[in-house]
């Protein structure tokens, strides 16, 4: 997906504008899906280093991890809270969609990336969030 998103032009942006998106999924796996430059998007807070789908036509995007055997899926979000920032957004949420549909595997009420399926075939555990006290 970010190898996608990221040939089409688009950034993965971190939660806070002064931050990098880590590398390593595990260490911090929500960020944004942004068609702005970090330059171009609308920071807020005290020092203003937030950035949100409230200021900005961004899609949230939690990437999708493997750790100690178990798959944390992943997901995109776009919010409608502000119709006019959902709207600018829309085209590339659908365009991000329509490529996963296309290139990920129907299972059961989600799509699963070839890679995420050969992990669960091999015995991956497939969790919505990585479990405490492990």
């Amino acid at each position: 997906m970010t190898q996608y998103a990221e040939s089409l032009g688009l950034i993965l942006a971190a939660p806070e504008i002064d931050k990098d998106v880590p590398t390593q999924v595990s260490e911090g796996p929500y960020c944004y899906i942004s068609g702005k430059s970090k330059e171009e998007l609308s920071p807020y807070g005290d020092p203003p280093i937030k950035i949100s789908d409230a200021t900005d036509p961004l899609i949230g995007f939690m990437r999708a991890y493997e750790r100690d055997n178990y798959l944390v899926l992943g997901h995109l979000y776009l919010s409608n809270d502000v119709p006019e920032l959902h709207k600018q957004a829309r085209p590339t949420y659908n365009k991000l969609c329509k490529w996963v549909k296309s290139n990920w595997e129907k299972y059961g009420d989600f799509y699963i990336a070839p890679e995420a399926r050969s992990l669960q075939e091999k015995g991956a555990e497939l969790v919505n969030v990585y479990p405490a006290n492990t």
